[in-house]
């Protein structure tokens, strides 16, 4: 196991000796002549410091409408938004809402599909990571801080082929597109509860019952109700990091009410203050015991899980 990312660029001659060594399983750099290396982690990290310059000029040209998280190029902004719902989101190419249970970062906007996975970032990212005690989203130990680096090397959650849903350690991406086929998605309708088992079912009913084009929205707040909150591009590319979860830049933000993918300022507004005004009433009201109160389940429970001191008094 590598201990830095310059060790493993360095690197370009296979070694035979390693565990994992598989000589059908060999990958190559596609931007130079090196390779060799026996998983996919390997070859990203290599790109990262040995081909930033280049990868970063990928991302800065526009014609190629580049995805700022993974640096793969697209014909069009239409087929990179359908790469980043079917491979980041992990939903079909057409979905109006993100189709798996998530969980956003109240610091820093990153989505994760694991909850014990953002509790973790949120004690090593947003907490004195010196001190304290997390549990193992992989097999639920109880782990100090400063030693789940460690830890997570045992399980390979690291790497870039682990299922970010169960964290379970794939092959390589080809393999883990399938076992993503495994988890169930989530097609359940945050805003009147209603379930369903497929994604074209789930699709006309939003399509029919919650979208309302011909209404003009007014103006109000709608910005803090979506993940990020402020786009901002970063020159630095995204690395492989086990604490990292995802952070959308290309145009695109979730709603963290309903899960609803938003690809502009105006269908944002749309959404929020026309979408989920028509349930307004029909709101149930979540009281805290610092006397905070929310309409809505979801922030109520981003809010409980900040201040754990905290604890719900009732609804009504």
């Amino acid at each position: 196991m590598f201990r830095t990312s310059y060790e493993l660029s360095s690197r370009t001659v296979i070694d035979s000796g390693n565990p994992s060594y598989d000589p059908d399983q060999v990958y190559d750099c596609d931007m130079c002549s090196d390779g060799g290396w026996c998983s996919e982690t390997e070859v990203e990290i290599h790109k990262n410091n040995k081909h930033s310059r280049e990868r970063d000029a990928i991302i800065t040209d526009e014609t190629k409408h580049a995805c700022k998280i993974c640096v793969i190029p697209h014909k069009n902004e239409e087929e990179l938004l359908k790469h980043i719902k079917s491979q980041h989101l992990l939903s079909f190419e057409d979905a109006y809402r993100v189709e798996r249970d998530i969980f956003i970062c109240n610091h820093c906007s990153q989505i994760f599909f694991n909850k014990h996975q953002l509790a973790v970032h949120i004690s090593y990212c947003h907490i004195d990571k010196e001190n304290g005690v997390v549990t193992c989203p992989r097999c639920f130990k109880s782990i100090r801080i400063k030693s789940i680096w460690i830890h997570y090397e045992k399980h390979n959650i690291q790497s870039v082929s682990s299922c970010k849903i169960c964290l379970d350690k794939c092959k390589n991406r080809e393999h883990l597109r399938e076992h993503i086929k495994s988890h169930l998605p989530y097609y359940k309708c945050e805003m009147c509860g209603y379930m369903a088992k497929k994604h074209d079912l789930f699709q006309q009913h939003i399509n029919s019952l919650h979208k309302d084009d011909d209404v003009v929205a007014k103006e109000g707040r709608y910005k803090k109700y979506f993940a990020p909150q402020v786009l901002h591009w970063s020159r630095k590319l995204q690395g492989i990091s086990a604490f990292r979860g995802l952070y959308l830049q290309d145009y695109i933000r979730v709603c963290v009410l309903c899960r609803e993918i938003c690809t502009s300022a105006e269908s944002m507004k749309h959404h929020i203050l026309v979408e989920h005004n028509k349930y307004k009433i029909s709101k149930t009201v979540f009281v805290c015991s610092c006397g905070e109160s929310f309409t809505n389940k979801v922030l109520f429970k981003h809010h409980l899980f900040k201040t754990k001191d905290h604890s719900e008094v009732g609804g009504r």
